[in-house]
């Protein structure tokens, strides 16, 4: 009878509810991160769990506004990291960084997340990156968004890409390294910015989440 019981007890908690061994129990399929910024103000500044750092004049990392546009899938506030403008040719970095989560407990998880980049030009140097790290380490890139995936749209600012399709939200789906599957897990959202006018990157839907 005890047997019985111990082996009852033993897989009911090392099984999903298919009955499929997972590690711990405690990964597969949990979100560790969930933000789609919906429950912000306009304008407002970001939570302080998050890491920013903005390099220069007329600079900033916020919730959108009305004239911003919509994020994603037509929600009304998404991250905004934009350069507002200032002499050239200096070039700045501005960046925004999830808050640390522990991924100890998974053999896979991915960083999905929603991006767009607004008038960025290769000629300048821009450039746009998601990358991650854990526990404090460097960072290391993850993706680069621009150049790369997305086009340069000289005129596509903030707002047009809901009345002139300038350009869209691209939905991204990145499998983190088994390196990082430790604590202090984070992923950063990176505009490399030369301009006077402006130059942005949008960020919506971030979500961590563990796998099998």
């Amino acid at each position: 009878m005890w047997r019985f019981a111990l082996t009852l007890f033993f897989i009911a908690c090392n099984a999903d509810p298919g009955g499929v061994r997972i590690d711990g129990g405690t990964c597969t399929g949990r979100v560790f991160f969930n933000e789609d910024f919906e429950s912000y103000a306009a304008g407002a500044p970001l939570d302080s769990s998050w890491q920013i750092s903005l390099e220069g004049p007329n600079v900033s990392a916020a919730v959108s506004t009305p004239a911003d546009g919509l994020g994603a899938n037509g929600s009304q506030r998404y991250l905004l990291i934009i350069n507002n403008g200032m002499p050239m040719p200096t070039q700045h970095e501005l960046w925004a960084a999830t808050p640390p989560r522990d991924l100890s407990g998974c053999a896979t998880a991915r960083l999905d997340v929603e991006f767009i980049v607004f008038s960025l030009e290769v000629n300048e140097m821009d450039a746009a990156f998601i990358e991650w790290r854990a526990n404090g380490s460097d960072w290391q890139l993850a993706l680069q968004t621009f150049p790369g995936l997305f086009a340069s749209v000289l005129t596509c600012r903030p707002g047009n890409q809901d009345t002139t399709h300038c350009v869209s939200w691209m939905p991204l789906s990145l499998d983190i390294p088994a390196a990082l599957l430790v604590s202090g897990f984070q992923a950063r959202f990176r505009l490399r910015t030369t301009t006077d006018v402006n130059d942005a990157i949008g960020v919506d839907d971030v979500a961590i989440v563990g796998g099998r």
